[in-house]
């Protein structure tokens, strides 16, 4: 998205400075790309139907085009920060990235982690809305990592799906899964599983 909003900007601009600028209040971080345009009337350039704006939408974010009483133009990209995380601890990195389309545009942002050591030490740093876990990796036990998850004060709370090709809820849900998600994984089984 940035790199687009700036290849915008180069291309509507008069050769001299662009300004970029970050403000952050409230949730939201704005970020501002200034320039002044070449000399004529202004024209406010729509960036409605611009790669970069539809690439905002999906990310549930805002890409605005202002004029300043000077004359310089902006680029602003209004982006609502996501607390919510959902955590991925999976040996394969192609489930991390499904999961993270699956939740495009659900005002979720996916963390993966590819070892137990590594999800165990994001779940503690992150607390994440919840975490969806693999059984079967090969360093580690996923239902000792579930056991840890349940032990420890600053996961204890934390929903944990279980997401394996072993089909065990009963053992799941015994040893503290707040769900089972069978693999293949289907975007519906992962939404149902992921709502409250």
């Amino acid at each position: 998205i940035l790199v687009s909003a700036l290849s915008q900007a180069i291309q509507r601009a008069r050769p001299g400075e662009v300004e970029i600028g970050l403000d952050s209040s409230e949730g939201v971080a704005c970020l501002s790309v200034t320039f002044s345009p070449p000399p004529g009337p202004p024209a406010q350039a729509s960036v409605e139907r611009t790669v970069a704006a539809q690439l905002a939408r999906k990310q549930g974010w805002k890409l605005e085009s202002r004029i300043a009483p000077d004359g310089r133009s902006s680029l602003v990209l209004h982006a609502a920060r996501r607390g919510e995380v959902l955590l991925v601890i999976d040996d394969n990195e192609g489930l991390i990235e499904l999961v993270s389309r699956y939740l495009t545009g659900h005002g979720c942002r996916v963390a993966g982690a590819t070892s137990a050591e590594e999800g165990l030490r994001l779940a503690r740093e992150l607390h994440p809305r919840a975490i969806l876990l693999d059984v079967l990796m090969p360093d580690a036990d996923g239902w000792q990592v579930l056991q840890t998850l349940r032990t420890a004060p600053q996961t204890s709370a934390v929903p944990v799906i279980v997401c394996s090709v072993l089909n065990d809820p009963e053992l799941a849900r015994s040893l503290g899964a707040s769900a089972v998600v069978p693999k293949p994984v289907s975007r519906d089984d992962l939404l149902r599983a992921l709502r409250p």
